[in-house]
């Protein structure tokens, strides 16, 4: 799996009142410098959500949804929506290589759900949000 901090990125926590969560986002194909066979034996789906212990910052997943290549998240200033960049090579078909999807964070839970998928070009590798 690739975390931000994998990526060289720094992972920063998202939380909430009453939970802390953490989103990492994994190539779930033709990574960059190849596969390693664990890699291979154990494909990642997309994006994982953790739940983050504010005690001792242990990790426990929590959901795990199918996105291809979310190579970069971003979660907005509220942390209610999360942005993910999909390196692909080809976006639904139409030749057109890279994407962003949002989607909308569960307060409670950190589970996502997906809003909108859209082509963005190609290769994107980062995004970022502005106020």
């Amino acid at each position: 799996m690739r975390s931000a901090a994998a990526s060289g990125h720094g992972v920063r926590p998202a939380t909430t009142a009453r939970a802390h969560f953490a989103y990492a986002g994994a190539f779930t194909v033709n990574a960059p410098g190849g596969r390693s066979p664990a890699a291979d034996a154990a494909p990642a789906r997309g994006i994982t959500v953790f739940g983050v212990s504010a005690d001792t910052g242990a990790l426990r997943p929590l959901q795990s949804v199918a996105s291809a290549n979310p190579a970069h998240l971003v979660l907005d200033a509220a942390q209610a929506h999360l942005y993910a960049i999909n390196e692909i090579d080809d976006y639904g078909g139409q030749g057109i290589a890279g994407s962003v999807e949002a989607y909308a964070i569960d307060p409670a839970s950190g589970h996502i759900r997906l809003l909108n998928r859209q082509a963005i070009g190609i290769g994107p590798a980062h995004c970022s949000l502005h106020p």
